[in-house]
């Protein structure tokens, strides 16, 4: 006979990052539909960075100041994987937004969605981590579910599978890094100040790269009208996308943060139909939607049946017997 068992109740833990959950995602869904703005309306990718990272700087340095938020000794030793660490994430917001240029928000968030097959293919490749065997079926979703996003649509410039491919390998990659190297930062150094580390040395880089590219000559003229001034809130808005991803890194579990992250895409992908609407194509959405599918399978595993708790097993077996003996 069946039982009814009540809920638990939800954790202290759950209650006090849902807040922190909440913002983040706000944050995250705001942040990318200006940066799918950004990129058509202002299609200076290195600037857009240098922008985004200074105007961030800028409110680090104010809520150091105003002591809002602490920062520790900063470590030679701590030099080095951050400025690593700091190219890679302009890396991965450039092919972010030369990606946004060219394909709509859905395809856009299938190749945020197929980050766990690439940081799996990566692992075992760089660190010989194998994938367990029940995971393997849902890479393989992940993967199909990709291939069809990506190659289904041709209504948009072929340029821009290219840089989903990219940003894909580089959001994979950068995972595989944080996991190996940073991780012992964050013992060390506040979530403020880990992002205050990017922010600082990604400038010298960033500075390079627009000196080379034809950036340095023309981006400046339209920084003043309407695109460019979405520079002003995506800076305010990395900034707080930065902190809050450090602060959840330390306080909730990968797990949920695959979950949330996987729910705040889903949004940004409903919202953008209002904000950005494009053309998708059936076999896109079916894409869309084996990605979402294959990234729960991967997060949560494949659902087994779990042993009846003794108390249970038992009151079942005295039931039975009083109902085959009729009393």
């Amino acid at each position: 006979m069946p039982c009814l068992l009540p809920l638990p109740p939800l954790s202290s833990g759950v209650l006090k990052t849902f807040p922190l959950f909440a913002a983040y995602g706000i944050v995250s869904i705001s942040l990318t539909l200006i940066n799918k703005s950004l990129a058509l309306a202002y299609p200076h990718p290195w600037t857009t960075v240098l922008v985004q990272n200074s105007g961030a700087l800028v409110c680090t340095a104010t809520l150091l100041v105003c002591r809002v938020q602490a920062l520790r000794p900063v470590r030679r030793s701590h030099i080095l994987p951050g400025f690593v660490n700091a190219i890679w994430m302009v890396m991965v917001i450039w092919s972010s937004l030369r990606a946004l240029h060219y394909v709509p928000v859905p395809i856009y968030v299938v190749a945020c969605n197929a980050r766990p097959a690439c940081t799996a293919i990566l692992e075992f490749l760089v660190l010989g981590k194998t994938v367990p065997i029940d995971r393997v079926a849902a890479l393989t979703i992940i993967v199909v579910g990709y291939v069809i996003a990506t190659m289904s649509d041709f209504a948009w410039e072929g340029d821009g599978v290219g840089y989903a491919f990219l940003y894909t390998f580089l959001v994979g990659g950068l995972s595989v890094y944080e996991h190996a190297i940073m991780c012992k930062l964050k013992k060390e150094q506040t979530p403020i100040g880990l992002n205050l580390y990017r922010l600082v040395l990604s400038l010298p880089f960033l500075a390079v790269m627009i000196s080379v590219s034809d950036e340095a000559s023309i981006a400046a003229l339209p920084l003043l009208e309407g695109g460019g001034l979405l520079l002003i809130p995506s800076s305010v808005l990395c900034l707080a996308i930065g902190v809050l991803m450090f602060q959840l890194q330390l306080r909730a579990s990968a797990t949920s943060m695959q979950v949330f992250n996987t729910v705040a895409k889903f949004l940004t992908t409903m919202v953008s139909l209002v904000t950005h609407p494009a053309d998708i194509s059936l076999s896109a959405w079916t894409g869309y939607f084996l990605c979402i599918m294959g990234f729960l399978l991967y997060t949560f595993g494949v659902p087994r049946l779990r042993p009846r708790n003794k108390e249970l097993l038992e009151f079942d077996r005295v039931f039975e017997s009083k109902g085959q003996d009729g009393r």
